[in-house]
């Protein structure tokens, strides 16, 4: 089956290498390109091809590059360590579009670097050695691609932060945050947030401003194996988990998609309080499970995930899927590369919508609305009707909103995944 939720950290893929291309290759045309690891002696290191198969050119990399997890930017540059996940001792490497390779930075502790649409930047992920507990705690950095400017972002605490990831307009960071376990201890620690509330999760993924700032937790969930957004700014692939339907009753990885606003904070589901995952947000239900989902390179209706059961290859297939769940079906990659990679979006100039403070929600003025009106504000809010009552009135019209609670200009507030309500009072119209 997929990446079980029960692990405390997340799977990592290790067919190699796994990157992803959004630049048109030599001879690709406008096509989406997909970079995989090489499985030829004609290619030291990737090979480019379209979705249908159709090789278009290699990017060699140097040996010992060669391997882990690689990003890749719009305009054809690549960065790496060459290693998968936390205990790399590869340095994080740019390989610009002319073959050029230049370290970044050399820390052993770096791990999971990913490249900015534009390729002027560069977050990864560092390992904190000294708070060493049995795993690894670690922070996040973010370095301009001249070298230059090196800046920690994000600090993890006892917590791993991990899969960063750049907005299709560089200028936010969605990531992962999840436990780390104390030796001879019980338990793990929580220290993803605060929430609004200023609780505190095991697991979870934040978004922020590229610079560090506006830190803030958009979905509560566990198992984020990667994080990649829409083309348009507004949606997050993730996987998430659901029952699984074997014998050892455990947990099972599915992609899901998720708004990047924090609207779905809590629909992304807590297994360790025994909640699911949203089954509207649900894209793969086919019970094979799917890991790693990217959008298609300027799409934010398709996407490509890994199945690393119920097909051909050992090592896994690639696979496509509306977000919507329909036209399902394997793509057909060459055989001179790995069967599996992931596809960064392009550059879109799209940000994504501001953040939505789910436990916290402003409420709009509905006074004298009619309720079908009424109601249709709220819900755009993020709001739903509570309680409706009635009464007479000879000045507003019949169902129009005499009042409301929480009043227009102050806030409603929520502490589970179901929308806050506003109540309503409508009027019946004059007596007769």
């Amino acid at each position: 089956m997929s990446c079980r939720a029960g692990l405390l950290f997340l799977c990592l893929c290790t067919l190699g290498g796994l990157l992803s291309f959004s630049a048109a290759a030599s001879g690709a045309g406008d096509q989406a390109q997909i970079v995989v690891f090489s499985r030829t002696g004609d290619c030291s290191g990737f090979i480019l091809e379209t979705l249908t198969g159709e090789v278009t050119g290699c990017r060699t990399v140097p040996y010992d590059n060669q391997g882990g997890v690689w990003s890749v930017a719009a305009d054809g540059s690549m960065v790496g360590n060459g290693q998968n996940g936390p205990g790399s001792s590869a340095p994080v490497t740019l390989i610009r579009p002319d073959g050029q390779v230049v370290v970044l930075d050399s820390n052993p502790y770096d791990f999971n670097p990913s490249l900015s649409p534009d390729g002027s930047k560069v977050v990864f992920a560092r390992l904190v050695p000294q708070k060493f507990q049995g795993t690894w705690p670690s922070d996040l950095y973010v370095i301009n691609t001249d070298g230059s400017g090196l800046k920690e972002v994000a600090k993890g605490g006892d917590s791993q932060l991990d899969v960063p990831t750049f907005s299709p307009d560089g200028s936010s960071i969605a990531y992962s945050c999840q436990p780390t376990s104390a030796v001879d201890q019980a338990g793990v620690s929580e220290g993803c947030g605060p929430l609004p509330d200023g609780s505190y999760r095991e697991f979870a993924a934040f978004r922020m401003n590229a610079d560090g700032s506006d830190k803030r937790v958009i979905l509560i969930n566990q198992a984020f194996d990667s994080l990649a957004w829409s083309a348009d700014g507004k949606w997050l692939a993730a996987t998430s988990v659901v029952p699984c339907p074997c014998a050892d009753g455990n947990w099972l990885g599915e992609v899901f998609v998720y708004h990047t606003d924090g609207s779905d904070l809590f629909n992304a589901g807590d297994p360790g309080d025994d909640v699911a995952a949203l089954a509207a947000r649900e894209v793969t239900t086919d019970a094979f499970g799917g890991d790693q989902a990217q959008f298609i390179a300027g799409s934010s209706g398709q996407l490509v995930y890994l199945r690393d059961v119920g097909c051909a290859s050992d090592l896994g297939c690639t696979y496509m899927i509306n977000i919507d769940g329909t036209n399902e079906h394997e793509l057909a990659l060459s055989d001179e590369g790995a069967q599996y990679g992931e596809i960064i979006p392009a550059v879109s100039g799209a940000g994504p919508p501001p953040f939505v403070n789910v436990m916290r929600v402003p409420v709009p003025a509905v006074r004298s609305l009619d309720y079908q009106a009424a109601k249709h504000r709220l819900q755009s809010a993020h709001l739903r009707v509570g309680k409706i009552r009635r009464r007479y009135s000879s000045r507003t019209p019949r169902n129009h909103v005499l009042r409301q609670y929480p009043y227009g200009g102050t806030s409603a507030h929520r502490t589970s995944r179901q929308a806050p309500h506003v109540n309503l009072t409508l009027s019946r119209g004059p007596r007769t």
